[in-house]
Parts: structure tokens; sequence; C-alpha cells
């Protein structure tokens, strides 16, 4: 026997730990044979040998799982880009990451953000205490503002912004930070959070565009008595695609647009498109996960819990969300999705100098699913 086997054999003194330490020599042994000299603490010696193995295999190892622990981990949706999903998705990653945590530890940090990183617009607001991987949904912009347009015509209820109208005051917010961390709340005292700042700020400037500016001769003027949802329900369907591709611009499209290019200069960080979820879901979460460079066991634990979120697997609960559930629900028609993106592309390219186009291309997200235009018969 050798003396590491003797100083972790013989100072353990604790009768659980007495197993790990042998197991731990004879794998010891097999991988780097030779005398260790001990210190007087167990996990000292364990250290110790170790750091001394002739396998840089093996340090390589104990050094990822060492890093992936103390790591962060955050998903980061924007408005109509998965937000319900990567709700779904964090709260079974969370349950997996705690049930294969093992050796009591606890397990990290993982969370997912559309109100404070979902709405960031400079790198400040994506600091974390600690190192972090990221995976932001993007979403191709012209199916952001159809859905949006239709979501916004129709819900109420959880979306309380939605539900005041243009002459309500919009008060200032600068997003506060706790521990180095962006947080859902305005530095001043106010009843509002910064999450749904930013949205009402959106409806502010369709009221504005509306008043003065480039396209006003096309938004009919909105009135001060009534809410978003009521004004797109009242103009046609030009002006209300153009009326949410302006909300859309402050409240998802810039930060969207900020999020995906600081993901880029992030090491163990991904972007990925809302539309991939629809045609494969599993192989998009375990895109996410690699990225993230999780160990197994925990790999295949957290891609089992994230598919529990995807579309197929989570109906009920997508259109419980879904822009076409609540027009549904509301008794509205519309459209095919389709020929909407379709009139909107003309939109953009006779009011937005071309704006969604070219962040269309930027961001690489395709249109997908009933937003495309089927192929002839």
């Amino acid at each position: 026997m050798t003396s590491a086997m003797i100083c972790c054999v013989g100072r353990s003194r604790h009768w659980l730990c007495r197993p790990l330490c042998i197991l731990w020599c004879f794998i010891f042994m097999w991988t780097a044979p030779g005398e260790t000299t001990c210190e007087d603490d167990d996990q000292v010696c364990m250290l110790q040998g170790s750091t001394r193995s002739s396998s840089p295999h093996h340090s390589s190892i104990a050094r990822k799982v060492a890093s992936w622990r103390k790591r962060e981990y955050h998903l980061v949706p924007h408005h109509k880009c998965g937000s319900a999903m990567t709700n779904q998705a964090a709260e079974h990653m969370r349950k997996a990451l705690a049930e294969h945590s093992g050796s009591g530890l606890p397990p990290p940090v993982l969370q997912k953000d559309p109100e404070t990183m979902g709405l960031a617009f400079d790198s400040s607001m994506m600091q974390t205490p600690a190192p972090s991987c990221f995976a932001q949904f993007g979403r191709n912009p012209f199916e952001i503002v159809v859905s949006g347009y239709l979501y916004h015509m129709a819900v109420t209820g959880p979306e309380t912004w939605l539900l005041q109208p243009f002459g309500a005051t919009a008060e200032d917010c600068e997003p506060s930070f706790i521990k180095g961390r962006m947080i859902n709340e305005c530095k001043a005292d106010s009843k509002t959070s910064y999450g749904a700042h930013v949205l009402r700020r959106g409806v502010a400037q369709v009221f504005n565009s509306s008043r003065s500016g480039s396209i006003s001769a096309v938004l009919p003027d909105a009135k001060e008595y009534e809410t978003y949802p009521q004004y797109l329900k009242r103009i046609d369907l030009d002006a209300g695609l153009l009326a949410e591709s302006i909300w859309a611009s402050d409240a998802t499209l810039a930060p969207m647009r900020f999020t995906n290019d600081f993901m880029k200069s992030q090491p163990c960080s991904i972007n990925v498109c809302f539309g991939e979820f629809y045609e494969d879901c599993g192989a998009t979460w375990a895109r996410v996960l690699r990225a993230w460079q999780l160990p197994e066991p925990e790999y295949s634990a957290m891609l089992n819990a994230a598919k529990k979120s995807c579309p197929h697997a989570a109906q009920n609960h997508v259109l419980a969300h879904s822009s076409n559930g609540w027009m549904k629900r509301q008794g509205l028609t519309h459209p095919p999705e389709h020929m909407l993106v379709k009139h909107l592309r003309e939109m953009d390219r006779l009011h937005l100098n071309g704006k969604l186009a070219a962040l269309e291309k930027h961001l690489g997200c395709l249109v997908s699913g009933k937003y495309t235009e089927p192929a002839p018969m």
C-alpha cells in the first residue's frame, strides 16, 4: 500500500468518507503509481495526489467539473421570442440540477431573464456576480412583429400594461442592480417594474409616432383615452403592422440585436432562433447544453428536462400563450400569418427603410412554420 493510500485511509475519520477515499486511492494507484507525501488533512492529501497525477486528462476533467459548478446559466428570451417556453424549461432544468448536484453541493444558478437581460441595451445590464454561460433566444423580426400585432390586439389579463390608456403618464425608470446583478426594479421609488416601463415606453412611441414624424401620415392619431389593443382593433392592417413595428423596435428588436452581438464575445454562450425549437426542439436544446459545456450526468438530465418545454410536448401551454390562441378566444379573425409577413415586408420597404429586412439578415433567424409562405402546388 502506498503512502497516499495509508494517509487517506488512515486519516478518514468519518465512516462515510473511508469508502470514497479507498476508491480514490485505487484510481490514483492505477493512473499515477508512486509515492505521494501526505499532509494532515484528507482533502489536502487528495488534492495533492490529483494535481501530481501524471495524466493531463484526469487533471482536465477535474478542472472542468470544478469550473462548471462555479458558473451561472442564463436563458435570455425577449418579448414574443419564447418567454413562456424558457420559463417552463428553467423550472424543469432547475429540478434536474438539484436532483443531480451530487456531493451535497448546491446546484449552480440557472434562471431565465426576459425582463432584465432580455431588455438589455448595454453590457452593464448583462453583468453577473460569477462567470456565466448564456443562451439568447432570437426570432425572425417579421415573425415578432406579426405575432405581436395579433397578440397585443387580443390579449387581456396577463399583460397589465396593455390595459393602460395612451394618456397614462409613463414614469422614468433607470434599471437597478443588487450585488452585481440587474433586477426588475427601477432605481427611483416607482410603482412600475423596469420591464413594464420598457413595454409602456413602446406604447408611448406609438402614440408620438401617430402624431408627428416620418410615418404619421399613414398612422391614424392615437387617442389619449384608448389602450394600445383598442387602437390596433380600430386601425387598418397596414397601420396596425406599422404601429407594432414601432412598438417592437425599442421593446424587443433593439435588445435582441444587442444581446445577439454580446453573446458572440462570451465563452460558453450561444444564440438560437425560436423557430428552431419547432423544427427540432431536442437537437436545439442539445446545442445549448453543449455550448454550456456541462458534464454527465447533468448534461443528459438537463436535456431531458428541457425537452418537457418543447412545443410538441407542451401543446396546451403553447396554445394558451400563442397569438393565434388569444385571437380565437376573443372571437377575432385575421389573414394567415404568412400573408401578414408578406404584407409587412412591403410595409418595411415603403415606410421603414428596410430596417426589419436588415435585422433579419444580421440575426440569421429565418421565417419558420406558419409564417413561411407555402410552396406552390
